[in-house]
């Protein structure tokens, strides 16, 4: 698909700037398209947040305490979908945001989902507009993708975190 956009320079340029990510021209419509299915998915995740918890026991142990695991993961593979693809849809596919929050507030609340998940949802927000204000002010007036800007700070911070989760339990 990208090879052929690049045919056309204009396209191209477009796609590839899209595939960076951003939410520059984005408006209040933009937001009130998206809104809805965002807060649908994290709605039904955050319903689920006990049995988030069990699924920290594993699988097994889940069921023993009452969870239906396989209806419950696809419940939450279903309203993760809904949630990603409308903010995809909405703002491109800003990298790191989903992956990077929720291993740093949970270093904060530990592996309690009820508080968990809004931290998450709230602290993606943040961390996307401080990316964001970033992305606006080092190139002035020129503007870098905000994609830009949350891997070069998530990629690092995650693999600080993956190095410390080693350390912490060697194979």
């Amino acid at each position: 698909m990208l090879s052929v956009a690049l045919s056309s320079y204009d396209i191209g340029r477009q796609v590839v700037y899209w595939l960076l990510g951003g939410l520059e021209g984005r408006t209040w419509d933009h937001l009130a398209l998206g809104a809805p299915a965002i807060l649908a998915g994290v709605a039904i995740i955050a319903a689920h947040a006990r049995d988030l918890d069990a699924f920290l026991l594993g699988e097994v142990a889940a069921q023993s305490v009452g969870v239906d695991v396989a209806r419950v993961r696809l419940r939450l593979v279903l309203a993760s979908a809904l949630a990603v693809g409308a903010g995809v849809a909405v703002a491109g596919p800003i990298g790191f945001v989903g992956l990077l929050v929720p291993h740093v507030m949970r270093l904060a609340v530990r592996p309690a989902h009820a508080a968990l998940i809004p931290l998450s949802f709230f602290g993606g927000g943040v961390f996307l507009v401080l990316a964001d204000l970033v992305a606006r002010a080092v190139l002035r007036p020129a503007e870098i993708p905000v994609g830009v800007v949350t891997a070069a700070v998530g990629a690092p911070v995650f693999l600080a975190l993956l190095v410390a989760k080693r350390v912490e339990t060697p194979l």
